[in-house]
Formats: structure tokens, C-alpha cells, sequence
């Protein structure tokens, strides 16, 4: 939890995913800051990271830029 709220990308992930599979839907969804989730998602698609690549274009999508989501 310490390292949570001190923005250890791995314990805010940990910490997302207990709260969400123990049904703390809310702290859960508290846990993801969508500016910091869309950067380090757009930072390991430019290394090359597969999933990334894809979950990027999915968040592309959903926010209207289908032009870049296709990229």
C-alpha cells in the first residue's frame, strides 16, 4: 500500500487488481490514472511491445482518434 500511494507503477497495478478481484470496484477504478495509463502505454508500444500496441490502439479508439488507432 506504501508504495501504492508513493506511484510504484507495480503496486498501484497490485493494488488495483486486489481491490478490483475483492469486489472494491470503486477503489479500484481510484487506482488508474488514465494520463499516466496512456503514456506508459504509449511508452512500451514505441519500444515495440505487442500488447501494448494494441491496448494503445483500443484507448485510441474509444477516445475518437480512429485515424491513430489504426496506426
Amino acid at each position: 500500500m506504501k508504495r501504492g500511494k508513493a506511484n510504484d507503477p507495480d503496486a498501484m497495478r497490485g493494488v488495483g487488481f486486489l481491490s478490483y478481484h475483492g469486489g472494491d470496484y470503486d477503489s479500484a477504478r481510484d487506482e488508474a490514472d488514465i494520463v499516466k495509463v496512456y503514456n506508459h502505454l504509449k511508452e512500451a508500444a514505441i519500444a515495440g511491445h505487442p500488447i501494448a500496441r494494441h491496448n494503445l490502439g483500443v484507448v485510441e479508439l474509444e477516445i475518437g482518434r480512429e485515424d491513430r488507432a489504426v496506426k
